[in-house]
């Protein structure tokens, strides 16, 4: 026996008249080799439904250069090794033999399908390869979303400040989620998952790069994609962000309004606010001039057309005369967001009668230099102006009455409240100083054609407080001038 390798054959022959003939047979090749095949798949699965995306399957074939073939055969097996298409041909063999999921033509059903190849080498050799299960898959895969939420704010309050999408899906392998604005395809916030899908996705109102995405309606759309390529889109309902609060514009009458205890006047106010989360609650808050509640009217829901103030405080107290308190209308949508305006409410002169039958004027508004009777005379212009008002309002009011005598009462406020010093600054200080704030405003309503037989004034210090001295916030009530109209 020979060993393999290449050969060359001569045959020699002579007749009997001694002629001879030499024949040679070069190249004869002794091949006892059996060279190995293997074919592969590119892809575990494939979904031949004309996609784009993974709609064939290559398979692969290796041969080695040392030993030539001389035809092959390609088939594809099904689950149960039955031949469903074939092709073949000769040398060479291709490099990558295409299965597009067909036979014939028509579509195969989904499942597991092999490539089979045979080759017939040149010496004879004949050799299989057969390649792992590929799955054809047209079922695109399973998706849901869902959401928490059908309106929310970043900047609301706690409950609307996050937007919880909650996801569901089998059978994939790969998903992206996009924000997306209702009206347009761009989007503006994109996320993806491999292998595993995070059952909620939580947004902040935030854009790709971390700004904040405007107002407006927007969509969640989530794509899923199996192993086979076969993908499926679900598209939540749409959804609104809101960062701004309502619209809202106030008016009030009467200005300036006087609520006179015995009188049932009212001041309307006039609320005009709409939001397109809607109205959740609304809230009026009157402070008086030092910046302390006064009162406050609130409601669930949308505002009357139009809210009424009774002019008293939530401990029933009327506001001072001629002084500016302060209204805030705040309304707040249903995912957190407020508005708030704030309107000045003057208050009118306000007439008291006292227990002996006496009219009464009580004005706070009338400020002094610390410790000084002097009113016109301070840094601040707007603070002389608005004293100047006042006075004018006052002496306006008992030009009404030029036959009624006028008590001009000085009040001031203690700063000591331990008995004795008390009584020392009371006696040393209030007292005298009180007494000389109601000469000089009895000399100012004199230049204002008040007749001056008709004054006369009196200190009271701080004997007659209108709250505790020891009510930091409303103890500015007991610093006052009071007017009033003797019977």
């Amino acid at each position: 026996q020979v060993e393999d390798g290449r050969y060359s054959y001569q045959l020699l022959g002579e007749d009997e008249a001694g002629n001879r003939v030499t024949l040679t047979q070069e190249n004869i090749r002794v091949d006892r080799e059996k060279p190995g095949v293997s074919l592969s798949a590119n892809r575990r699965a494939f979904s031949p439904n004309e996609s784009g995306v993974r709609d064939t399957v290559s398979f692969e074939t290796s041969l080695p250069d040392a030993v030539e073939p001389m035809e092959w055969t390609f088939s594809v097996l099904d689950a149960d090794d039955r031949n469903v298409t074939s092709e073949s041909g000769g040398a060479p063999v291709p490099e990558q033999i295409t299965f597009a999921g067909t036979s014939e033509g028509d579509p195969l059903p989904e499942g597991s399908y092999r490539g089979h190849l045979e080759v017939v080498f040149v010496n004879g050799v004949v050799e299989e390869a057969l390649s792992r299960p590929v799955t054809l898959d047209v079922t695109p895969p399973s998706v849901a979303v869902s959401l928490d939420l059908d309106q929310f704010s970043p900047e609301g309050d706690e409950d609307h400040r996050r937007l919880t999408i909650r996801q569901e899906s089998s059978d994939a392998i790969h998903w992206r989620g996009r924000i997306i604005p209702k009206d347009e395809d761009e989007s503006i916030l994109s996320r993806t998952w491999e292998d595993e899908l995070a059952e909620d996705f939580s947004w902040n109102g935030q854009t790709e790069s971390g700004e904040n995405a405007t107002s407006g309606h927007y969509r969640y759309v989530l794509t899923a994609r199996d192993r086979a390529g076969n993908s499926a889109t679900v598209e939540s309902e749409p959804f609104l962000l809101e960062r701004e609060g309502p619209s809202l514009d106030v008016a009030i009458d009467p200005v300036p309004f006087n609520p006179a205890a015995e009188e049932e006047e009212e001041l309307l106010f006039t609320v005009d606010a709409s939001d397109r989360t809607g109205i959740e609650h609304w809230a009026v808050t009157i402070r008086d001039p030092e910046g302390n509640r006064f009162a406050r009217i609130e409601g669930d829901g949308e505002p009357a057309d139009a809210i009424a103030w009774d002019g008293r405080g939530d401990e029933g107290e009327l506001p001072e005369s001629l002084r500016d308190y302060a209204a805030t209308v705040t309304v707040t949508n249903t995912v957190g967001n407020r508005s708030s305006t704030e309107r000045t409410i003057p208050i009118g002169l306000r007439v008291d009668v006292d227990d002996a039958g006496n009219a009464r004027l009580r004005v706070t508004g009338i400020r002094f230099a610390p410790f000084e009777a002097e009113f016109l005379d301070l840094d601040d212009p707007e603070v002389v102006e608005n004293n100047r008002e006042t006075l004018d309002t006052v002496a306006e009011y008992l030009a009404e009455f030029p036959d009624q005598d006028v008590r001009i009462e000085g009040h001031a406020v203690h700063i000591f409240f331990a008995e004795e010093r008390a009584r020392r600054e009371q006696e040393e200080v209030l007292l005298p100083l009180s007494e000389d704030r109601a000469l000089a405003i009895k000399d100012a309503l004199v230049e204002r054609g008040i007749a001056e037989e008709r004054l006369s004034v009196e200190g009271f210090g701080g004997s007659e407080p209108v709250v505790p001295h020891d009510d930091m916030e409303n103890r500015w009530r007991n610093r006052r001038v009071e007017f009033v109209l003797v019977n």
